[in-house]
């Protein structure tokens, strides 16, 4: 009987752990989304904060369906500023114990060569955790027409 009692408590704390975890997942993929898209607001996009935030092979596919590799990316994203952005509905699924996709509806406001330009697109960024820390391995973009 004290077998069974320690192997019940046992599988208890296991499911706890296992719930912790899967809640620090959701917690730490929105902030490292957050922090990655705060790299972009200012007069300029900090392109050294932001290339920290990428793993190796990093892609992007933007919502006009251009696919973008590593420096491909950075040399767009010198023509762009963004003065705001809002992250809604984030949304975190956790694909294994070192990977995560995060879903969000996005809005922000900026230039585009100088011109002023705004979006509104469902996110999704696929991250990826190597040596103890998250870096995003693929983000794409779709242009939405979602009003809340």
């Amino acid at each position: 009987m004290q077998i069974t009692k320690y192997l019940a408590f046992i599988l208890v704390l296991l499911s706890v752990s296992a719930s912790v975890r899967a809640e620090d997942v959701q917690k730490n993929i929105i902030s490292c989304e957050t922090k990655m898209w705060q790299t972009f607001v200012g007069s300029q996009v900090d392109i050294e904060a932001f290339q920290r935030w990428l793993a190796w092979g990093y892609l992007e596919i933007d919502s006009t369906g251009v696919l973008y590799y590593g420096q491909e990316n950075i040399l767009m994203l010198k023509s762009l500023t963004v003065s705001s952005f809002t992250m809604e509905n984030p949304q975190v699924r956790t694909l294994s114990p070192n990977s995560a996709v995060i879903t969000a509806n996005i809005k922000w406001d900026g230039t585009r060569n100088g011109q002023k330009t705004s979006a509104n697109v469902l996110s999704s960024t696929i991250w990826i955790k190597r040596d103890g820390k998250w870096q995003a391995q693929l983000h794409t973009e779709t242009a939405s027409s979602v009003q809340k």
